[in-house]
Order: structure tokens, then sequence, then C-alpha cells
């Protein structure tokens, strides 16, 4: 789970449909996302730091999982 990610969310009042919605995607997709079962695309990062109004470097604040999943993947090559 993307611990930050929900933590932002839910103090900024808004719900998995609110974000789904801002997204593009229908809520269960949005919801495997912010589960970490489904990775976020980079479109759909760059949306939420937008969104959230903060700039590109702070990125791994809410996506750190993701990338060191992808990290681990690479060096299983």
């Amino acid at each position: 789970m993307l611990y930050e990610l929900v933590k932002e969310r839910k103090v900024r009042g808004l719900t998995q449909k609110d974000m789904a919605d801002l997204l593009g995607v229908v809520p269960i997709t949005y919801f495997r996302k912010e589960n970490g079962k489904v990775d976020f695309t980079d479109a759909e990062k760059l949306k939420i730091l937008e969104l959230f109004d903060l700039p590109k470097g702070k990125i791994n604040i809410f996506f750190e999982k993701q990338l060191t999943q992808k990290v681990k993947k690479e060096e299983g090559k």
C-alpha cells in the first residue's frame, strides 16, 4: 500500500473515487493502484503531483515502494 499517498489523499478530503475520476480510471483500478497491486503510470504520477501542488522531485514520497519493487525486479534479471 502506498501509505503516504493515502495519507495525503485523506488530508485533502479526497476519496478513492475522487482520485479515480481525476485520473480518468474506474474506482477499482485506482484502488488496486493505491494498494500496490498495479503500478501507476508515469503520467498518473505526474498528475497526482500536480493535483497536490508538489514538485516533480517529490515523486518518491508517494511512489517509493513502486520504485523499490521495480529495482528489485531489474536486479533479479
